[in-house]
């Protein structure tokens, strides 16, 4: 494939680090299905696995699940985008695939979308020679057989923010029920695009020029999400930043900015730091520091604190600060010693306890 670069290469990047900070990532010898259709979400979905599996070095199990639901006359179209993308990029994954009734036989959206993770159970089971049962009203409703393999076993979805916001204005005016949001993780299922929005998705797919293939019956309003895709469109052309402003609510609401900032003030209780006018000392037992940067959300808050030791200390406020000081932390953890240059005149060192960020005397 080829190498991304600029836009492309943040976008990859954006959905990695969220994946691996809330434990999206499959590990060695993982089954993972990508549910595909051949629209835009899903293309981009599966450009973002195979790309993830290069990455890790193909240490897991790649499966395609096409779900035709026979609702368009070129639906039998989407396919053939899949094996067209495919032969683009020079690579073969197995494609399961199975059409739905039509929507006619079904009661209602609800029954469709239940139908349709029930034909996915199906496959997963075929596929791993495994039973795999859906229970739809289930809070995690794919149940294997094993208990090892289910969490071996991953099905990832396509969905992005604007459909979670979208969801979840839907729930408001269906429900008086509570309802904190459509889950990140459910069971085996996986949302990694809960990172990005719908126009990051199509500015990627135009850069990289990944073929897709738009499906009209979403412009039909007689399908609810379709009614209130059509309003939030005009929400959007009015209130541009609502999206941002409803994840930072949804966020606080959630109680994960409480989480973090508790989960930093219990890293501080096991990191030491003193501060003089020229010199911060960050200090803990080596194991300390080996743990935390072993755990994506510790590491992550651990950087933060180093990052923030040096820019107080530094003249100026530029500079790729952040995978310098990744390379400060990977160096002290690899029993390295430096020393290290960052910008504004601080410098790094590493002592047997931690790390040493000073600026010299003028």
């Amino acid at each position: 494939m080829v190498k991304l670069k600029g836009y492309s290469f943040r976008f990859f990047n954006q959905v990695f680090k969220f994946s691996k900070a809330h434990g999206l990532l499959p590990e060695k010898g993982d089954f993972v299905f990508a549910a595909v259709s051949g629209g835009p979400d899903s293309m981009a979905l599966l450009d973002f696995l195979i790309r993830l599996r290069i990455k890790l070095k193909s240490n897991f199990h790649l499966r395609i699940i096409h779900i035709d639901h026979g609702q368009r006359q070129e639906s039998s179209n989407d396919i053939k985008i899949i094996h067209k993308y495919l032969n683009q990029i020079g690579s073969s994954f197995p494609v399961l695939s199975f059409q739905v009734l039509d929507p006619k036989e079904l009661a209602n959206e609800k029954e469709l979308r239940n139908y349709r993770y029930s034909g996915i159970s199906n496959l997963i089971s075929d596929s791993i020679d495994n039973y795999v049962r859906y229970e739809p009203d289930s809070l995690k409703p794919f149940h294997f057989a094993s208990k090892k393999l289910e969490n071996k076993t991953h099905l990832f979805l396509g969905q992005h923010l604007n459909d979670a916001f979208e969801w979840d204005l839907l729930k408001q005016f269906k429900t008086s029920s509570d309802f904190i949001g459509t889950p990140l993780i459910n069971g085996i299922i996986k949302r990694p695009f809960f990172s990005v929005t719908k126009k990051q998705i199509l500015n990627y797919l135009k850069i990289q020029k990944i073929p897709f293939l738009e499906d009209q019956t979403n412009e039909l309003e007689i399908f609810e999400r379709n009614f209130i895709r059509a309003r939030v469109e005009e929400i959007e052309a009015r209130f541009p930043k609502y999206l941002k402003h409803w994840v930072i609510r949804k966020n606080k609401l959630l109680g994960l900015d409480q989480i973090r900032e508790a989960r930093v003030k219990e890293i501080k209780k096991l990191v030491k730091i003193q501060r003089t006018a020229h010199l911060i000392t960050v200090e803990a037992p080596f194991q300390i520091f080996k743990s935390l940067a072993q755990q994506p959300g510790d590491r992550e808050i651990l950087i933060s604190l180093l990052k923030d030791s040096i820019t107080s200390l530094s003249s100026l406020n530029r500079g790729n600060l952040g995978k310098e000081v990744v390379k400060y932390l990977n160096a002290k953890i690899n029993g390295k010693s430096g020393p290290f240059l960052f910008s504004g005149g601080v410098h790094g060192a590493i002592s047997k306890d931690g790390f040493r960020i000073y600026k010299k005397n003028q």
